[in-house]
């Protein structure tokens, strides 16, 4: 017991070496999500075609901090996403209304740069001519979890959801310095949810309960603008 509290300590301590600056980051996102089984249910529902929550908008705060010597990155924080959509058959007006509150723990690698001692000397800019995309390209590995409430307004019966699931997306970025204390970094990635549950979907819409629960895989576009 005694050799793996060591390893512990052993680890911490190097870790916490290796961390050199920290900042706020600010992130605006845009997901355009596919919750298949979901879809499936209003497709028999209805004739409106559209895709439930089809798209999803928010923003997040992290905390930004990296190694010393390796371009190795840490972005946790915590975020929200808004999302809606509207069915218009001949007799059914309804909105469905989404809300996502989440905490993710982002980790940022720069394969092509990776052990770099000299990052704020020359920190990516747009001015740094063939090395600019070696020293700002990164790959970015993103785990969290995330709580929803959902509801259907104007229906005849109150159809509403509290949900705990987690979610798996990586992607690529660059980071480029606009500024002195400002730097930008547009992120691209892919994305899947595990566990997302809506009980009683199924059944508002005359189907099998079993599609209550529902995969979701999402397309996310983050502009990450880092405050030093």
């Amino acid at each position: 017991m005694h050799f793996y509290k060591r390893i512990l300590l052993v680890s911490f301590l190097f870790f916490s070496s290796q961390v050199m600056k920290s900042q706020i980051g600010i992130d605006f996102i845009a997901n355009k999500n596919k919750f298949a089984s979901w879809n499936d249910v209003i497709y028999e529902y209805s004739d409106n075609q559209d895709k439930i929550f089809e798209y999803s908008f928010g923003g997040g705060i992290n905390y930004w901090f990296r190694l010393r010597d390796f371009r190795l990155e840490f972005t946790p924080g915590v975020y929200y996403l808004y999302s809606d959509f509207k069915l218009n058959d001949v007799n059914r007006h309804f909105k469905y209304i989404s809300h996502v509150i989440g905490i993710e723990f982002d980790a940022n690698v720069y394969p092509f740069d990776f052990i770099r001692r000299t990052y704020e000397r020359d920190c990516p800019t747009f001015s740094n001519g063939n090395d600019w995309l070696k020293k700002s390209f990164f790959v970015q590995f993103s785990p969290g979890i995330f709580g929803v409430a959902r509801e259907i307004q104007d229906a005849p019966e109150k159809v509403s959801v509290k949900n705990i699931a987690g979610k798996f997306d990586f992607g690529i970025g660059v980071d480029m310095k606009l500024t002195r204390h400002i730097i930008v970094a547009p992120i691209i990635k892919y994305g899947i949810d595990i566990g997302d549950k809506w009980d009683g979907f199924s059944e508002f819409h005359s189907q099998n309960s079993f599609n209550d629960g529902t995969s979701n895989s999402y397309l996310s576009l983050t502009l990450a603008f880092y405050l030093k």
